[in-house]
């Protein structure tokens, strides 16, 4: 009974803890935020929530490194498949500009293999990894490679969005022209 007691404390506490820390971000208190993250994780070092809300605060204070860290603790945490994590970690290295790293975690994110994920998770995971992919090649130069990764974007896209990927389609095609690429 005792044990179960405290599983119910420890809950309860991770519930208390998030809206804390979700609201010390809301107001830009990081430094307390941090301390919070880093309080919880002294605690309960092995729960994925406390990291990833550490990450998050991190990312908010532009600790971009230290943050990408904390959602890989986070990741290697979960049990279950899908985690937003992984998608936070592929946007954060994104606007780290740590494009090899990024394209490792899309095709990860795109991996039948690697997890199991249905419905809304998948087309989730799958718009993540090609709308990261097509900014990863743009910035590299390799246009053939970011407008494939706009071609599969397309199946996610309706109306107004759809036609902004065509045309980006259209302008990349259009370069590539100019400039003699396949």
């Amino acid at each position: 009974m005792r044990l179960f007691a405290y599983a119910l404390y420890d809950k309860a506490w991770g519930i208390v803890f998030i809206g804390r820390v979700g609201f010390l971000l809301l107001r830009g208190q990081y430094k307390a935020a941090e301390s919070l993250c880093r309080k919880g994780i002294h605690k309960l070092p092995r729960d994925p929530v406390y990291h990833e809300w550490l990450a998050k605060t991190l990312w908010k204070e532009n600790r971009l490194d230290e943050a990408i860290q904390e959602y890989r603790v986070a990741i290697g945490l979960r049990r279950h498949a899908f985690s937003a994590d992984r998608i936070d970690l592929v946007r954060l290295l994104l606007q780290a500009k740590r494009y090899e790293e990024t394209l490792v975690e899309c095709k990860r994110l795109l991996d039948p293999q690697f997890h199991r994920v249905s419905g809304v998770f998948k087309a989730l995971h799958e718009y993540t990894a090609y709308d990261s992919m097509y900014r990863v090649y743009s910035g590299l130069g390799d246009y053939q490679k970011a407008k494939e990764a706009l071609v599969q974007l397309l199946r996610f896209q309706k109306g107004r969005a759809r036609t902004q990927i065509i045309k980006k389609i259209q302008e990349i095609e259009r370069f590539q022209e100019n400039q003699g690429q396949p």
